[in-house]
């Protein structure tokens, strides 16, 4: 089930099934940066096929960097396909020239075929809904206190008020632990010793 393409690093992906054809979304960025650090302003989405998840047909790129002044157009980050109203819907994160590979924003594209993708306009906002599959019931406090965070950074950006990225060691000084704790307790939910 490796899929390795000499020329660019690849990392985070998502599956979308269709029929008998299980398509992967990737990021990916080219080797000829030299620093593995730069691949992430300069991620693209790649997409490859399989019918087997050995041999891999690799399609055209999903999405690249946006217009410029758009919100993705220094790169697009990780993402996640879901099957709505007949329809592919590909949400994904992206960061921009004017503010920086620290400041992410959501996008979402919408394709028929997963071949071709279309940027959505909501007008006047969006309504997100957001779906999460674990493996296992014990990670689902440590699910649920991930998002919190997002949502903690998103409701001080939105409010014009911009924090560092939280992630790792900063999610702990965000308080990940506390939110981690007060989901297992208010779930009934015992922590899996593999977090």
């Amino acid at each position: 089930m490796t899929l390795r393409l000499p020329d660019r690093w690849l990392w985070d992906f998502w599956f979308a099934r269709d029929g008998a054809d299980v398509h992967v979304f990737y990021l990916q960025a080219p080797r000829a940066l030299g620093d593995p650090e730069l691949r992430h302003v300069n991620a693209t989405i790649g997409h490859a096929v399989s019918r087997d998840l050995r041999d891999w047909r690799i399609l055209p790129d999903a999405l690249g960097p946006g217009a410029p002044g758009a919100f993705d157009d220094l790169a697009t980050w990780t993402g996640s396909i879901v099957q709505h109203g007949g329809r592919w819907m590909l949400l994904y994160t992206g960061v921009s020239r004017a503010e920086g590979a620290g400041a992410q924003r959501i996008g979402l594209a919408s394709s028929a075929d997963l071949l071709r993708w279309e940027l959505v306009d909501t007008g006047g906002g969006t309504r997100l809904t957001l779906r999460h599959t674990v493996a296992a019931e014990g990670i689902v406090p440590k699910v649920a206190a991930g998002w919190h965070l997002c949502f903690d950074v998103a409701e001080h950006l939105l409010a014009g008020d911009p924090v560092p990225t939280v992630r790792g060691q900063a999610a702990m000084e965000y308080g990940w632990q506390d939110l981690h704790d007060r989901y297992a307790a208010k779930l009934g939910i015992e922590a899996t010793a593999d977090e």
